[in-house]
């Protein structure tokens, strides 16, 4: 069995964009997409998958094994339309991610068995943080990652100033500023002396203190 942890971006929670992972650089869903489109896997979750008419697409069920609820997701081979250049594989999860309704600085936990034709994907997600913080690319300024949630998001928490008295207890201070971008969304900046690693993970207890990590990959 594999297993993969993704940390979940405001494009996957739906908060800009499609809700899906590329996943073109994991040969496990190559495997996968391969085996439904030419008959080799014919059973996924103990349902049959379909494959697409048109040669593009897979169509199967996951299960969230601590739910233990089944959604239907597919995996789309995006090869592009001859101006633009294609991703590879991208995983849909749209059922998945609005009936969770997961929000960024959340990670997910993939499962992958392949044994001959039969297959079982599990999915679910976990926190591992009050907050994320990331370092702005060029000045000593951090965002929290699951700030500026869109307004059809009413049941998720905004970040507000409940939150950034909790930053205070670790000497994370709000500047009152939102004039720089993460990408293309204006964010709130915090300062924070003594660190100048990309990340920062907040914990949920007072009594412990911050992580800090030098790559996303090191946060999950």
């Amino acid at each position: 069995m594999s297993i993969y942890k993704l940390l979940v971006s405001r494009q996957l929670a739906g908060y800009s964009g499609d809700l899906y992972i590329n996943v073109d650089a994991i040969a496990d869903f190559h495997t996968l997409y391969d085996g439904i489109m030419d008959g080799a896997i014919t059973n996924v979750n103990g349902k049959t998958p379909i494959p697409d008419k048109a040669g593009l697409k897979v169509k199967f069920s996951i299960v969230d094994n601590i739910l233990q609820k089944s959604y239907n997701v597919h995996i789309k081979n995006n090869v592009g339309n001859g101006i633009n250049t294609g991703d590879g594989l991208r995983f849909t999860l749209t059922t998945y991610i609005k009936d969770v309704s997961i929000t960024p600085s959340q990670y997910l936990i993939i499962s992958l068995f392949i044994n001959s034709n039969n297959c079982k994907l599990f999915l679910n997600a976990h926190v591992a943080y009050k907050y994320i913080l990331e370092k702005h690319r060029t000045e000593n300024l951090y965002r929290i990652i699951m700030d500026e949630v869109p307004l059809r998001y009413s049941n998720i928490e905004r970040v507000s100033d409940t939150a950034n008295t909790y930053l205070e207890n670790f000497n994370i201070f709000c500047t009152d500023d939102k004039s720089l971008k993460w990408q293309s969304t204006n964010f709130m900046s915090y300062k924070i002396e003594n660190t100048t690693k990309k990340y920062i993970g907040v914990p949920y207890e007072l009594s412990l203190e911050c992580d800090y990590f030098d790559k996303i990959e090191d946060v999950i």
